[in-house]
């Protein structure tokens, strides 16, 4: 599986407190993904479960889901170790088996049955703004390797920028730029720029049907649409394997 841009990836996060300023101010939607993530873990999980967190960051708003429930096993993975570090405090709170691996977490699940030790089958598998920095090309290799992953029942959800289905990239782009332009008062004109030129130069954002069509050819039954964020530039997707 070829590697996502991992140098810029990590040039942009290790920005640490640029991206916690988007946290803070909601501008990415964390607020409302994270509560109906925690709804759909306390509705599904009864009894003990694992999950395999994929570009985990600081895993903060990971560990207020799990805060509670009876998960068994966390597994974090990450390009920047600054990001780990803070993951490990973070979840200090959840009592549960943790594991922190640093690296490139397509690379990760391309070599899924080394890790079944460590992380799988995982009951849970969540990229929260990740999976992005794969071109639609290499889709169908990722979630071949997470449905290799998965335990049985297990699900995958993924948070991501998501063009509308009879959308071009070009065209999603301008209206990323315009709400950001409008919306996003908090940040300087530097920090705005960067976000932008991130957006623009990093990511690959994908309409529904592009994750449909490559994960039902890789083995999932269903792909569910949980959350649309209110700017339509964001979706959740919950996948289910056949």
């Amino acid at each position: 599986m070829a590697r996502e841009d991992t140098g810029t990836v990590r040039e942009f996060f290790e920005n640490w407190a640029l991206y916690k300023k988007i946290v803070r101010d909601n501008y990415l939607h964390h607020d409302q993904v994270y509560r109906r993530l925690g709804r759909f873990v306390r509705e599904r999980f009864k009894q003990p479960f694992s999950v395999l967190d994929l570009g985990c960051g600081d895993a903060a708003r990971m560990a207020d889901v799990l805060a509670g429930t009876p998960v068994a096993r966390y597994t974090g993975v990450d390009l920047s170790k600054t990001a780990l570090e803070l993951a490990e405090k973070d979840m200090e709170a959840v009592s549960c088996d943790k594991r922190f691996i640093p690296g490139d977490y397509l690379g990760f699940v391309d070599d899924s049955a080394l890790h079944t030790d460590i992380a799988g089958p995982a009951d849970l598998i969540w990229v929260g703004l990740s999976l992005h920095h794969l071109p639609e090309d290499r889709l169908g290799e990722f979630f071949t390797a997470c449905r290799a992953l998965l335990a049985p029942g297990g699900r995958l959800l993924v948070y991501e920028p998501m063009r509308r289905d009879d959308e071009s990239r070009p065209e999603y782009l301008e209206r990323c730029r315009a709400y950001y332009r409008k919306h996003w008062t908090d940040l300087t004109q530097d920090e705005l720029e960067r976000s932008l030129k991130h957006v623009s130069v990093s990511d690959f954002q994908h309409p529904a049907k592009a994750y449909r069509k490559t994960a039902g050819a890789a083995g999932f039954a269903s792909v569910d649409v949980l959350y649309i964020s209110p700017d339509e530039l964001f979706g959740m997707l919950l996948f289910a394997p056949a």
